[in-house]
């Protein structure tokens, strides 16, 4: 049996259906789930690369920058997955801690992930997106990660709750408001390490609590996960984008 074929059947079993994507199988469930999920298939390389920028990003501080804006609900996957990209764009050139960026260019893995460049240099970022709202991050100190999720949804998390109380929610309340608080946590804490999003839900969240912050936008819940956390009140700063594209 193949791992993407456990994949597949496991998170049809656990009942893992909060988004379209989520209800088919198919037999290359594993590379769309990477891409899905943010995955960086040359993550360690790309993670060195990073690192070895600290000199070039010495003046700018730790944080997560992030964007949302409220989207067409009706809007195909092309259109969703085109305005997040261009969310990314629009956020990189007005929050750029530094210079003005002169090259900005955002490019897709092999797994489908996105690749962040600013002026010649690779820069951690994330992408979500839910029916209405669409979110994007960037950080030049840390691997980051977010997730939406509409926690006014009316389908069924129960099925998902009982098969993984040991797992991703241990320790949990198993109120439905604490299940989608670990859930979007599993979610960004995938995206930001590049581990499988099955391999997360079956392991307790103890740890990665601590580096997680979340945002309520009605109706959406909005985590951001950075590996290197920061108590600081500003380590994580958040603007919308209204519909005129002015920034709030």
């Amino acid at each position: 049996m193949t791992f993407a074929y456990e994949l597949s059947r496991r998170r049809v079993e656990a009942g893992i259906c909060f988004s379209r994507s989520r209800h088919s199988v198919s037999t290359n469930v594993l590379s769309a789930t990477k891409a899905r999920i943010g995955f960086w298939a040359d993550t360690q390389k790309r993670s060195g690369i990073v690192q070895n920028l600290s000199g070039h990003f010495k003046n700018i501080t730790s944080h997560m920058v992030i964007g949302y804006r409220l989207y067409n609900e009706a809007a195909s996957k092309k259109q969703v997955s085109a305005a997040a990209k261009d969310l990314l764009l629009r956020l990189v050139k007005k929050y750029w801690p530094a210079t003005e960026p002169q090259r900005i260019s955002i490019e897709n893995s092999d797994s489908g992930a996105p690749l962040l460049n600013v002026n010649g240099y690779p820069v951690y970022c994330s992408l979500s997106h839910k029916s209405g709202c669409i979110a994007a991050a960037y950080s030049t100190t840390s691997t980051i990660g977010i997730d939406l999720e509409n926690v006014q949804t009316r389908k069924d998390y129960h099925r998902i709750r009982d098969y993984y109380k040991d797992g991703f929610l241990a320790g949990s309340t198993l109120t439905k408001s604490d299940f989608f608080h670990h859930w979007t946590l599993a979610e960004a804490f995938a995206k930001a390490s590049g581990v499988p999003l099955l391999s997360v839900l079956e392991r307790p969240l103890h740890r990665q609590k601590h580096s997680a912050k979340y945002f309520q936008i009605e109706p959406f819940l909005l985590c951001a996960y950075q590996s290197d956390s920061s108590e600081r009140e500003d380590a994580v700063l958040l603007y919308q984008l209204d519909n005129d594209n002015q920034w709030q």
